[in-house]
């Protein structure tokens, strides 16, 4: 590869697309963040990152028909100042397959939307950094594309939601699911920026209570499990880590639902919980794996079913166990297992 080619690979793209739906726009107007995932469970990305634990997607086609753009009726397309947040963060081109996923025979190199998906190119250009999000996201943003179903009362309602959040402040391109090739192609001479038609649709009241209910994420909560893995790591960010996951509604509710009547507070549920996950019969498997590897992948699965989760307070749980693995040395999942298998040990052996 010739230098300047490679130059050119190193360097993002002036613009670049980011791809979502319409209720993870709403969060993202309203609270002025961009959510990033974690890379922690997924032995690829950690691989790409190089170091950093978390990274946000985006691509150097706005396509709808290129790479990781979702499909479906309800999308959201940000396009994005590639330039701003390279002089804020580490961006990088990321072929992520490495490979073709369709090796039977080359497309036609003219057709380059052909070409790309045949390939195995998801035109990645990947910001990686190591927090659980990107703030004063609207100093990133140039233009909001919205691909919706108009009949669809909760998008319609999501879609008003949205219009009102922004105040004005981005320039917003609406596109109606019949409207599919325009979205696609990016004909923002096609799409409106009107919605008074919208704005004349009845409304059904419990509609719009689901879709600015922001409270309902990902169901399973694991916290407990972290947490008392960063007691075993000597970290000094364990009441930081608890004061944080007491704010979690989720907590809240598992607690109200289920264990009032066992704990008395939810800050002893939470400490009970925490101490379960430290019971002997698991502190021997840490001490004294027979299967490590399944230690390897129970620990993998949880940040995996959480890398992009909407829940606030995981992902900045997950941030604050990253940095601790990154003040210790740690790059993986399987460092921290070898890392606190003396102190189980310690514990268990004098318990």
């Amino acid at each position: 590869m010739s230098l300047i080619k490679k130059l050119l690979v190193e360097i993002a793209t002036d613009e670049i697309y980011h791809f979502t739906r319409i209720s993870n726009l709403l969060r993202i107007i309203q609270d002025d963040k961009l959510k990033t995932s974690t890379v922690l469970g997924s032995t690829s990305d950690e691989r790409h990152n190089k170091g950093k634990y978390f990274f946000f997607s985006t691509q150097r086609s706005g396509h709808g028909k290129i790479g990781y753009g979702i499909k479906g009726s309800s999308q959201v397309r940000l396009v994005m100042n590639g330039r701003r947040l390279s002089q804020r963060y580490k961006v990088k081109p990321v072929d992520y397959w490495m490979r073709s996923r369709q090796p039977a025979g080359k497309p036609e190199m003219g057709d380059s939307i052909k070409a790309n998906m045949m390939m195995g190119d998801e035109m990645e250009d990947r910001v990686m950094l190591d927090a659980g999000e990107i703030p004063n996201a609207s100093t990133y943003i140039n233009r909001i594309d919205i691909l919706f179903d108009p009949t669809d009362e909760r998008e319609a309602t999501a879609v008003q939601e949205i219009d009102k959040a922004s105040e004005g402040k981005f320039e917003i391109y609406y596109f109606t699911e019949d409207q599919q090739s325009d979205w696609d192609n990016m004909r923002t001479d096609k799409a409106t920026t009107d919605l008074l038609e919208i704005e004349d649709l009845a409304i059904d009241e419990e509609e719009r209570e689901k879709v600015l209910d922001t409270s309902k994420y990902l169901r399973g909560f694991r916290s407990p499990i972290l947490i008392a893995y960063l007691k075993l790591m000597d970290s000094d960010r364990v009441d930081e880590a608890k004061k944080l996951i007491l704010q979690d509604k989720q907590l809240q509710d598992n607690y109200e639902r289920y264990y009032k009547d066992k704990a008395p507070t939810v800050e002893q549920y939470l400490e009970d919980e925490i101490e379960d996950e430290l019971s002997m019969s698991r502190l021997r498997n840490i001490a004294y794996p027979v299967f490590k590897q399944e230690l390897v992948t129970s620990l993998k699965n949880i940040f995996h079913n959480n890398r992009s989760t909407n829940n606030p307070y995981m992902r900045k749980l997950i941030e604050i166990f990253s940095q601790e693995m990154k003040k210790k040395g740690l790059k993986d999942v399987e460092d921290v297992i070898d890392y606190v298998q003396p102190k189980a040990k310690e514990i268990y052996d004098n318990k």
